[in-house]
């Protein structure tokens, strides 16, 4: 029913750097976008992984664009001789959106403008990477997808949400062009299973968990269910999703609407624009 699987990178590319076993949910109309995110994230070197729940996956820039992203999403540097600097998707979000503020004089940065300076900004990063470990970033891409991200922001009739992935292709990292995806009731990016069986209703404790969800409807007004409910999907891969390293720490989220960006919820580490 609309869903789709930006599939997560399960090893490391290099001796030092991030990962995420991101899940992201995205609840997008033509009217407004909720999104919600985990905040691990996994680091891993030669010959130990370490998870740190700080990621601020969820991104806004400024009061009317918003930003998530799954896959190889990061850079950790820890090694002064290491000629690759740190990096994360949501930062290169920020710079992005500052960039195209900065040429474009009283004219505001739309979604898809930083969609696309996204997109080329972060393959600039990947090739990078490819180019010393061609054969690491091969090995770990599926199907030669690295990163998904949605870019969404709001205008006066309604809200666009747009899907950026990052791959490798015949000559090298390449950025697909900006498509708009205004219909997820809803979608994720990263690890999906427990998603999918809760949204589906596949198993019977997803059957019991819609029935509560159902009574809870009925004293909710639409706008409060679609930001719990959107919330809930990501919780439910928290607790219950089998490899528990891969997903963890508190749910930031937001909605973004044409009156701008309302954050639900946020840990006070990350910044609110």
């Amino acid at each position: 029913m609309g869903a789709f699987l930006a599939y997560m990178l399960s090893q490391q590319y290099a001796p030092a750097q991030i990962h995420h076993g991101t899940i992201a949910i995205i609840n997008s109309t033509p009217t407004k976008v909720i999104i919600a995110a985990d905040s691990r994230g996994q680091f891993a070197d030669a010959t130990t992984t370490t998870q740190r729940d700080e990621e601020c996956k969820v991104a806004a820039l400024g009061h009317r664009i918003v930003f998530v992203a799954s896959g190889f999403d990061g850079y950790e540097r820890v090694d002064s001789r290491d000629a690759i600097s740190s990096w994360r998707a949501s930062g290169i979000a920020h710079e992005a959106y500052s960039k195209i503020l900065s040429d474009s004089a009283h004219i505001a940065p739309t979604a898809k403008r930083v969609a696309t300076e996204w997109g080329e900004l972060t393959r600039r990063k990947v090739q990078e990477i490819y180019s010393v470990r061609a054969v690491a970033l091969r090995d770990k891409a599926v199907d030669g997808l690295l990163t998904s991200a949605i870019i969404a922001g709001a205008a006066d009739n309604g809200v666009v949400a747009l899907l950026v992935q990052v791959k490798i292709g015949s000559s090298g990292i390449e950025v697909s062009e900006p498509r708009e995806i205004n219909n997820c009731p809803p979608c994720l990016l990263g690890v999906g299973d427990i998603f999918l069986e809760f949204f589906h209703q596949t198993s019977q404790r997803a059957k019991d968990e819609s029935a509560r969800w159902e009574i809870r409807r009925r004293h909710l007004t639409k706008s409060e269910f679609d930001r719990l409910w959107t919330i809930r999907f990501v919780d439910l891969t928290i607790l219950l999703h089998p490899e528990p390293t891969e997903v963890g720490g508190f749910i930031d989220a937001l909605e973004l609407n044409r009156t701008g960006v309302h954050w639900i919820q946020r840990k006070d580490s990350c910044p609110a624009e």
